[in-house]
């Protein structure tokens, strides 16, 4: 015969019959975990199913860590069965909705499949922290009714509550509703015993002393009071008030609380309350704080008849925080939108800039094959005339004008990331040399020498070979550019397994410390007076950071003025499937291939 005593695993309650409907009133994680997971053990050890129900402020992994600190082989009774853990949207609200009649249909389901499948009956946790205010008295209403179908059956539950989300008429409503409940003290969880479920006939008093105990662990302010009278409160309105004790706060009238401006508004919510009796009537207004600081408040008021005299029950909350919070949610609002319209804004600048650039390319491609067919057809008689000058002229112009063109393209697409670089498994030291070496000449008619050095023969990683080239010759320009006759550019490759090191060094003019960090910003120069100097866009750097980034790489700079800059390459040593026949397949025809490239990256360098 299954036994109706039943250990509940607490402390404070120990043995209790089947039917028992418990609620745990706390305010940290602590608090319930203490209670809760002997709860569940014990009911594991007595053959008893057991569901824990979950709210929002918990999760699955939550509980399931909590119990198995005391529970071992966890695994085993979930995967049995004997232990379940669900959201309360599984439980309560399936479908959007809290509904009585589905809920109970479900209790009887899992009492019945405990019993069949041989256990005792069912014990329960269920978190009802995710309750509003719109739902605590239909859900309390349900809990009423639940008693009397529980107490023929073998259940035992305890229900839990956020005291921090509950005001003084709701504790009621869970006090009435249930045969015990927890609260946590300063000494540990403290038990209160419903007089009309439990022992009935009770003296008064000690109910009333239990209130009392309830109402002192509310956060929120309770006052019982009248317009002249404050006749009982709790800590929180001592605390709220900023007076130094119930006996202070007692020769005060609660209008002695309220700033002038409130005080009308105040009273004659009193008298309101007053006059309709037990109706609830709400009220936001403010209070004094400390004699000075002025906190918005949220007022519930209800008749209260005070040992024959007429008065209100009264729950006050400090509602500043709140209303902090939604100032701050409202501008953190406005800033998102704006940040959006900013958002829509560039992305509509970019593809802007994006479609003018592929319109500037075409007539400019157009200029060049004119000017290259003028130039095949001259001959080498006109290379020094008035003519041949005017014709380079205007070739170096065009490259000039193609190379930024390109580089808008580029970094506005990369920008919108549409730009995605096409990986090949190539050989970057030979890669890095062949670039090198197509600029040597170049470098030479400025007097610059150029000096390759590597630790490596060959390298082969998965790279795009015309991104390579292209940052390479952009960082080469920059030192030629910038490094004054008789200087020196060094370009070394470096192995170090894992990555690959790729570094350009000058005897340039060096960049200024505080421009160091912003150097690689778009349309970027490291100084204003020398443009006139020192032709450029400003966008080189910042597409060469981009590129880098694409190949999952970064760069870095070392400079000093005066003694020249070292821009450091690193790139993860990797590479992708592909047919070995593919690898440095590409430029075959290296030096036709890069000469023109080099004319452009190398077009704002006049000689």
């Amino acid at each position: 015969m299954r036994s109706n005593i039943r250990n509940s695993g607490i402390e404070i309650i120990r043995n209790i019959p089947w039917g028992t409907h418990i609620a745990q009133l706390y305010s940290s994680k602590e608090d319930l975990y203490e209670v809760l997971v002997p709860f569940v053990r014990q009911g594991l050890i007595d053959n008893e199913l057991c569901l824990w129900i979950y709210a929002q402020n918990s999760s699955y992994k939550e509980v399931k860590n909590k119990i198995s600190v005391h529970v071992e082989d966890i695994d085993y009774y979930l995967e049995s069965g004997q232990l379940k853990i669900v959201s309360y949207t599984e439980w309560y609200v399936n479908g959007g909705s809290f509904n009585e009649i589905r809920v109970n249909r479900q209790w009887k389901e899992i009492i019945r499949h405990a019993l069949d499948n041989g256990h005792e009956g069912i014990r329960v946790v269920a978190d009802a922290s995710w309750l509003g205010k719109s739902d605590f008295a239909e859900f309390s209403h349900y809990e009423y009714n639940a008693n009397k179908f529980i107490s023929e059956l073998p259940f035992i539950a305890i229900c839990l509550y956020d005291i921090n989300k509950v005001d003084i008429f709701e504790v009621t409503e869970i006090i009435k509703n249930h045969s015990y409940v927890i609260a946590s003290r300063g000494n540990g969880p403290e038990l209160i015993k419903n007089m009309d479920l439990v022992i009935k006939d009770k003296q008064l008093v000690e109910y009333e002393e239990t209130c009392r105990s309830i109402f002192q662990l509310l956060p929120d302010s309770f006052i019982i009071h009248d317009a002249n009278k404050i006749y009982y409160c709790n800590d929180s309105a001592v605390q709220l008030t900023g007076t130094k004790d119930f006996h202070e706060l007692s020769k005060m009238s609660v209008l002695e609380m309220v700033p002038n401006e409130s005080k009308d508004d105040f009273l004659a919510f009193i008298n309101k309350s007053l006059k309709e009796n037990m109706k609830r009537n709400y009220l936001v207004s403010k209070f004094i704080y400390n004699n000075s600081e002025i906190r918005d408040v949220e007022i519930i008021s209800t008749g209260y008849d005070y040992k024959g005299n007429p008065a209100l029950f009264t729950i006050v909350r400090d509602i500043t925080p709140f209303t902090k919070i939604n100032e701050l949610e409202k501008d953190l609002q406005e800033n998102v939108e704006l940040s959006n319209r900013a958002l829509e804004y560039d992305k509509i600048k970019m593809e802007f800039f994006s479609n003018i650039s592929h319109e500037f390319r075409t007539p400019l491609n157009v200029i060049l094959s004119a000017v290259q067919l003028i130039k095949s057809q001259a001959g080498e008689a006109y290379r020094n005339t008035k003519i041949g000058k005017y014709i380079k002229a205007i070739q170096q112009n065009c490259y000039r004008l193609l190379r930024l063109v390109n580089n808008l393209i580029d970094i506005t697409e990369i920008d919108l990331d549409y730009y995605h670089i096409k990986l090949q498994n190539y050989d970057i030291v030979s890669l890095v040399e062949n670039i090198t070496m197509s600029v040597v000449e170049y470098a030479r008619n400025k007097n610059i020498t150029i000096t390759f050095d590597t630790n490596i023969e060959e390298k082969i990683i998965a790279c795009d070979p015309d991104q390579i080239e292209r940052i390479i010759l952009n960082l080469l320009s920059n030192s030629i550019k910038f490094t004054n006759k008789g200087g020196n550019i060094w370009v070394t490759v470096c192995d170090y397994k894992d990555k690959i090191q790729i570094t350009v060094k000058d005897t340039g003019i060096g960049i200024p410390p505080e421009e160091q960090e912003s150097i690689f910003d778009k349309f970027k120069q490291i100084d204003k007076s020398l443009r006139k100097r020192y032709e450029g866009s400003g966008i080189g750097l910042s597409l060469v950071k981009a590129l880098v980034e694409k190949h999952n790489g970064k760069v870095t700079l070392n400079s000093q003025p005066g003694k020249g800059s070292e821009f450091i390459i690193e790139i993860p040593c990797k590479v992708i499937l592909e047919p070995s026949n593919m690898v440095n397949t590409r430029y075959r025809d290296f030096s036709r291939d890069c000469i023109e490239k080099v004319n452009i990256e190398f077009s704002d360098i006049y000689m």
